[in-house]
């Protein structure tokens, strides 16, 4: 099996995930390789520290667009096949993912919980339905790209580890997909906290009735300092959008 690579979006993004990477990576008798853009010598150390055994840079390329950063990763991965790349929750990482999968032919696992290695194969672990259901997943072929749900794993320190980094020169091109953001329309609940940083969560399921409970619990919540959330499932034919701008359950 080839190396294990993570991609490290910053010093708290993607890290937690070297010290687990590596231990799987020392299980095949490979390496755990940090992947960065622009690293400099702190988040190389702070990548040593999580447990990388080695860092490699494409530089030119921090200020650069996801489809920019996702084409030069492409070529990274076409030169050198690894045998992963595993990247973190960070909205960034979970963009370059799907992109990265799609320019390199290759499946994406989505929301890990855990990775292991069985008879030489790669074995992913999914929780689905709430949690209500684990499932253990395989790839075929090729370089296997997967993102970790967060929280799964708490950033370690790994004694003795020196993470030697690569500078590697990338094309970047800033035309390659390029968006224009013409509008940003907050809905009603804009000015909550989104759910995944709220400290305090209203939640209302059937029992709330429909659209006027919510709104009762929507006052609750502004009451709190808090936002709306929904169990599932909701009463039928109530929909509404999230604090986070996504269809609330």
């Amino acid at each position: 099996m080839n190396d294990i690579w993570i991609f490290v979006e910053n010093a708290s993004a993607g890290t937690e995930l070297l010290a687990p990477a590596q231990a799987l990576a020392a299980q095949a008798g490979v390496k755990a390789a940090a992947v960065c853009f622009d690293a400099g010598e702190s988040l190389r150390a702070d990548c040593a520290a999580s447990g990388a055994d080695a860092v490699l840079s494409i530089d030119g390329g921090a200020e650069s667009s996801a489809p920019a950063k996702a084409a030069a990763l492409a070529r990274a991965v076409g030169e050198r096949r690894p045998a992963a790349v595993l990247f973190s929750s960070a909205d960034l990482s979970r963009e370059l993912a799907v992109r990265l999968a799609s320019r390199i032919g290759s499946g994406l696992v989505a929301d890990c919980v855990g990775f292991a290695l069985r008879d030489g194969e790669l074995v992913w672990t999914k929780s689905v339905f709430g949690g209500e259901v684990t499932l253990e997943t395989a790839c075929s072929g090729g370089t296997q790209v997967a993102t970790v749900k967060k929280n799964t794993f708490k950033k370690a320190e790994v004694p003795g580890k020196n993470g030697d980094i690569e500078h590697v020169s990338g094309e970047f091109s800033d035309t390659l997909g390029a968006a224009e953001l013409l509008e940003v329309i907050m809905d009603a609940a804009g000015d909550r906290p989104a759910l995944d940083v709220a400290e305090v969560v209203v939640a209302g399921g059937m029992g709330v009735g429909g659209e006027e409970g919510f709104k009762l619990l929507g006052e609750l919540a502004d009451l709190l300092g808090g936002t709306v959330g929904a169990s599932r499932p909701t009463p039928a034919g109530f929909r509404r959008r999230s604090s986070s701008g996504r269809p609330g359950r």
